[in-house]
């Protein structure tokens, strides 16, 4: 593992693919077999799941109009299946491989959480699957990690207010990803700056949560690259883009914003991160698929 310089070459970001309209890429998966799923956070029309392949063509463009808008952040992959938070409308989708969308869960309304943001609805946002095929979902304003099931059922995994966000920008749990062990899963809280560790208990309950790295301008998506590191992205910050630690929460390496606009979700093409620009707080509205060699 290599844990003294994770980023071989931080200066040839490129670009991997541009995003279609409406663009405003939110999320981004890539598949076991190396096609890549984007989600687009939009609010003014149907949202678009685009699919693309190792060289950056566009594959599929699949519309959701059952509801419009229907804001999307997280995407993840399941075989062949893919699953998006429909943020907008507290839910989560099932995208077939014939480009069908279903409703596969809802997130149900709980008791508002203090401290915490005065609006606190159903707010999907990262996901994760566990060994066994459950869908773990952060929840941004209900402080909350939910788990579903292969059969949509919704419970409450873990809550706690260390999942919330008490500053101005009012999204905590956002980011999640589990450990390659298997054994606590990772999740960013964008608005207190903050990554918590979640303990697996051997039941496969939550522990206890604790701080596993701080100090990051609003950390979005996160994930753990083919050198062991978590890679965590930063939308906001005007000096990094991407800030790497080691498994045990050291700081590592930051990566400067040349190459991106404001990323928010990123995942593994091979030795490549593939991050999507989202351009929320730099305004800019170029919307692409950035790649970054890792090792």
């Amino acid at each position: 593992m290599n844990r003294g310089s994770p980023v071989s070459r931080p200066e040839k970001v490129t670009r991997f693919a541009n995003v279609p309209n409406p663009g405003v890429p939110e999320g981004i998966a890539v598949s076991r077999n190396s096609q890549i799923a984007v989600g687009t956070f939009y609010h003014e029309g149907p949202s678009h799941i685009f699919v693309f392949n190792v060289e950056g063509r566009l594959l599929r463009d699949v519309t959701i109009i059952d509801k419009v808008p229907s804001p999307l952040l997280g995407v993840i992959w399941k075989e062949n299946d893919i699953y998006a938070a429909d943020f907008g409308n507290g839910r989560i989708l099932l995208i077939t491989p014939d480009d069908k969308v279903t409703e596969f869960a809802e997130l149900p309304q709980l008791a508002k959480m203090t401290p915490g943001p005065t609006e606190q609805p159903p707010g999907p946002n990262g996901l994760a699957f566990d060994r066994d095929g459950g869908l773990y979902v952060s929840d941004s304003f209900q402080g909350v990690v939910w788990r579903i099931t292969s059969q949509g059922q919704v419970s409450v995994w873990k809550r706690d207010v260390t999942l919330v966000s008490t500053k101005e920008l009012p999204f905590g749990a956002n980011g999640i990803t589990f450990t390659p062990e298997g054994d606590a899963l990772l999740v960013a809280n964008s608005g207190e700056g903050t990554i918590f560790r979640i303990a697996v208990s051997e039941d496969g309950s939550a522990g206890a949560v604790m701080i596993f790295a701080d100090d990051i301008t609003a950390p979005d998506g996160i994930a753990f690259g083919p050198d062991g590191n978590l890679w965590v992205l930063s939308p906001a910050a005007t000096d990094y883009a991407v800030v790497v630690f080691s498994p045990t929460g050291e700081r590592l390496v930051n990566v400067t914003t040349e190459g991106f606009n404001g990323p928010t979700s990123l995942d593994f093409l091979g030795d490549t991160l593939l991050a999507v620009n989202l351009g929320y707080f730099t305004e800019v509205k170029d919307y692409y698929i950035a790649a970054l060699p890792v090792v």
